[in-house]
This record gives C-alpha cells, sequence and structure tokens, in this order.
C-alpha cells in the first residue's frame, strides 16, 4: 500500500517547491512525478527517494551521505552530508554547502567542481596545503569556512589569507573542559590568520581563553583593518580595554554586531 503522503504528491503536478519535514524512518518517496520541481528540502532515503532529474536545488537535511546525484543534470544549489567514496556530485554545481565535518579527502571531490561558485565547509583537518587546494576551482567567488577545534583553525589559518574567495569565517571552541581551550600561541595564530583576511563580510570568533589570560583585552583594534564585515559577532571576551570598542566605528559596513560577554 502506498504511504499517504506518497498518495497525496501525486496529485500535485505543478509543485515548484517542497518542504518536507519527516523523520528518516519514513518510507522513501518517488518524487518523479512532480515534473514542475524545482526546489526540495528532505531527508533523502539513500538508494530510495527518487528525484526529478529536473530539480535546480536540494537541501538533504539527514545525517547520511548523499550519494549518486550525477542523473540531476540542472541540479545547482546542494546542502547536503558528502562523503568521499560514497558521494557523487553533478560537475555542474554552483552553490554547495557541506553539513558534516571534513577531512583532506573531500577535496578529491570538491575540485571536479570546475562550476562551483559558492562553497561552505566545516573544516578537521590542519594541513594548510591541503586548503589552498581549493584555489583549483577557478569559478569560486564565496567561501565559508567553519571550525569548531582549535588546533584545526591554528594549523590552517597561515593559508585564509591566501584564498582571496573567502569572505565568512567561523572559529569556535568548547570551553566546557580546559583542554578544549587553546594555548596563547594557538590563539594569536587564529587572530593574526582572521585579521589578514581583507576581503571578509562575516566573521565569528571566540576572542580569549579566559583561562589562560583574564585580564582585559584589546581585540577591536585589529579588526579596524577589516573595513568590509558586515556581520561581526565575538565571544568569550572577559572584558575590553578602555576606548578599545572605538575602533569598531571604522567598520561602516555592519549591519550585525554581536560582542558575546563583553563586560
Amino acid at each position: 500500500m502506498q504511504h499517504p503522503l506518497q498518495q497525496a504528491l501525486q496529485q500535485q503536478q505543478l509543485l515548484r517547491v517542497l518542504r518536507l519535514q519527516y523523520t528518516e524512518e519514513e518510507p522513501a518517496l518517488d518524487l518523479s512525478m512532480l515534473t514542475q520541481l524545482e526546489e526540495l528540502v528532505a531527508a533523502i532515503q539513500p538508494g530510495g527517494t527518487v528525484l526529478p532529474p529536473q530539480l535546480k536545488r536540494l537541501r538533504a537535511w539527514n545525517w547520511k551521505p548523499i550519494q549518486d546525484l550525477s542523473a540531476l543534470t540542472q541540479l545547482q544549489d546542494l546542502t547536503a552530508t558528502v562523503e568521499p567514496g560514497q558521494s557523487v556530485l553533478p560537475p555542474q554545481l554552483q552553490s554547495l554547502r557541506v553539513t558534516n565535518s571534513v577531512d583532506g579527502h573531500i577535496l578529491a571531490v570538491l575540485t571536479q567542481l570546475q562550476q562551483l561558485r559558492r562553497l561552505r565547509l566545516k573544516v578537521c583537518f590542519e594541513e594548510p596545503q591541503l586548503l589552498l587546494c581549493l584555489k583549483q576551482l577557478p569559478g569560486l567567488q564565496h567561501l565559508h569556512l567553519a571550525y569548531c577545534e582549535v588546533q584545526h583553525a591554528a594549523g590552517t589559518a597561515a593559508a585564509w589569507a591566501q584564498l582571496p574567495q573567502l569572505k565568512a569565517l567561523k572559529v569556535t571552541w568548547s570551553d566546557e573542559e580546559e583542554e578544549d581551550l587553546p594555548d596563547e600561541e594557538e590563539l594569536a595564530v587564529i587572530w593574526a590568520g582572521a585579521l589578514a583576511c581583507t576581503g571578509l563580510t562575516r566573521l565569528w570568533l571566540s576572542a580569549q581563553n579566559h583561562w589562560i589570560d583574564p585580564d582585559s583585552v584589546a581585540v577591536c583594534f585589529g579588526l579596524a583593518r577589516l573595513t568590509g564585515l558586515q556581520e561581526l559577532t565575538i565571544g568569550s571576551i572577559t572584558s575590553l580595554v578602555p576606548g578599545d570598542a572605538w575602533a569598531l566605528t571604522a567598520l561602516t559596513a555592519l549591519t550585525y554586531l554581536s560582542l558575546s560577554g563583553v563586560l
């Protein structure tokens, strides 16, 4: 017997956008009859969900790696879990957001996407030369890098300024355990790397390790050189030195500002 949702969708031949919030345990759906569908947000059942070939935008929100999408010859925008050796991405992709943390093996997949313009990654490796492999993408215009481990950010920070496509940078870490926090050298490397990226438009940064230095710090002064910033979030600051926040007046393009934990 057909799933009720499958039966209902068969009557919706004019759908252009479909967003389904169901669990991964639900039966896989055959969406091939939706010949007008251009955008889909859903959990994709590997080997089960049948996608319409004319799909242009796909957000697969489940944690299972996306598999072979080579039949989607019109797909331009993809958000998904991507695993080398399991995922096959269509070469005409222009925008890709990889939702899982990735190691260096992901680059073998990415460098095949020669039409890619926008890329968002959660970096889980320390080798800066691997990050510089992204220079092999000639059309890349907007790069968003996110880090949740200090050693990965510090290890690749030297490469950030060599990627002019880097427009958004997010470096965060847990402060629940002292061993998760950066030491002074790692923190300095991360800050120097971020401040060298003069093309940034969005920056999220944990600014201070309060286990190491609980005193006032001057963090805003260096940020004044990033005049293109539109969004700025700085967290984990115990206090600012007097007058430091005044440097933010140089950031005239800001539309969003969050100074979390500032005293």
